[in-house]
């Protein structure tokens, strides 16, 4: 039984992983598109990057969502700059055993950069 619910465990972790890595990836993609809207205070919801990468995870607000952009995308002229979108998201095993080995928390990070055409 400790086997199935660890198994479990580590499948919620790796559904996790994707769906952050995925979210990160929508991020820069939609930032590219808008690279002036990064958070609801330049953009209101749903047109802006951090709610874009929040929605691929069903909304969570728990996610971490950053932004940077090189050099900059405060100028509506934004061209061959960089987005960069980081997202994580705190994942708390379920099962004594697996959080025994690998602690109590992890959190899964992912990055995506896209170009701003």
């Amino acid at each position: 039984m400790l086997v199935l619910l660890g198994t479990i465990d580590l499948g919620r972790l790796f559904a996790l992983a994707i769906g952050v890595q995925n979210a990160a990836r929508e991020g820069a993609s939609f930032g590219a598109t808008k690279p002036t809207c990064v958070s609801a205070a330049s953009c209101p919801d749903p047109g802006n990057v951090t709610y874009v990468a929040r929605q691929e995870l069903g909304g969570d607000p728990g996610l971490s969502v950053s932004v940077a952009c090189s050099p900059s995308c405060s100028s509506s002229t934004v061209t061959d700059h960089t987005i960069t979108v980081t997202v994580s998201q705190r994942f708390t095993p379920l099962t004594p055993l697996i959080a025994e080995i690998v602690g109590t928390s992890i959190t899964p990070t992912a990055s995506a950069t896209a170009v701003i055409p």
